[in-house]
């Protein structure tokens, strides 16, 4: 899962391990690239994007299609954390506060 090294005012998020559970991994990676696919279907057809799809696309474009599944695949890690450390219910158009 992924870690976080920060201090003062500097966040800094780390990567996904290869601690933990593998098929969890798969499984979240396997999302990630179901973002970006379902991304670039809905900007070939001229659809809105949701906020995560355009991060996600942004991401692709600067970092190639695998980096981008990682780290969709990373963001969705710690959205599934947080839901379950505060037992609130999935809101995809939630902006997280930065400290």
């Amino acid at each position: 899962m992924p870690r976080e090294h920060s201090s003062g005012q500097h966040r800094r998020l780390g990567k996904i391990t290869k601690r933990g559970d593998g098929y969890l991994r798969t499984l979240l990676i396997h999302g990630g690239r179901a973002i970006l696919r379902s991304a670039a279907m809905r900007r070939r057809a001229g659809r809105e994007l949701e906020p995560l799809q355009a991060w996600a696309l942004d991401v692709q474009q600067r970092q190639g299609h695998n980096k981008a599944a990682v780290a969709v695949a990373n963001k969705l890690a710690r959205r599934l954390w947080a839901i379950d450390r505060h037992g609130a219910a999935f809101d995809p158009k939630h902006i997280s506060r930065k400290p």
